[in-house]
C-alpha cells in the first residue's frame, strides 16, 4: 500500500511538471512570436529591407529569392506608408508551425490586420509567409 501511494504521488508530480514545463514552452514561443512580429514590423516601417530579410525564413528566401522579397516589402509600403502597430494577437501555435494577427495604425488613423505565418527552423521562429 505504501509502494503504491508513494508510486502515484510520484506519477502525479510528474504530470504537473510536465504539464507546467509545456506551459512554459507555450510562453517562451508566444513571446518569441510577438517579437518577431514586432522586430519585423518595425523593421518594415524603418525601410530597413535587409534586416527584414533576417525575420524569414530559409524556405521563403529560397524559393521567392531576396531581391524578390525586397521588392514586395518596398511596393507594398508604397501603398501603406509609415504604419505602427496598435496591438498584436496571441498567436495560433500547431507544433512548428503558427499564425499571428497584427493590428497596425496608418496614415490618417487608417487600420488594418496582416496575418503572419512563421514556422519554427533551427529552433527559432522565422516568417513564412507575410
Amino acid at each position: 500500500m505504501f509502494h503504491l501511494k508513494r508510486y502515484l504521488l510520484t506519477l502525479v508530480g510528474l504530470l504537473l511538471l510536465s504539464s507546467t514545463l509545456l506551459c512554459i514552452s507555450c510562453t517562451s514561443d508566444t513571446k518569441a512570436i510577438q517579437d518577431i512580429a514586432t522586430e519585423f514590423v518595425t523593421a518594415y516601417k524603418n525601410q530597413q529591407y535587409s534586416l527584414c530579410l533576417d525575420y524569414m525564413s530559409d524556405k521563403l528566401r529560397e524559393s521567392e529569392g531576396d531581391q524578390a522579397i525586397i521588392n514586395k516589402l518596398q511596393v507594398a509600403r508604397l501603398f501603406t506608408g509609415t504604419s505602427t502597430i496598435r496591438s498584436i494577437g496571441t498567436p495560433t501555435i500547431s507544433k512548428t508551425k503558427a499564425t499571428v494577427w497584427i493590428d497596425l495604425v496608418g496614415p490618417l488613423n487608417l487600420t488594418s490586420s496582416v496575418e503572419l505565418t512563421l514556422i519554427k527552423e533551427d529552433g527559432h521562429w522565422k516568417i513564412y509567409d507575410y
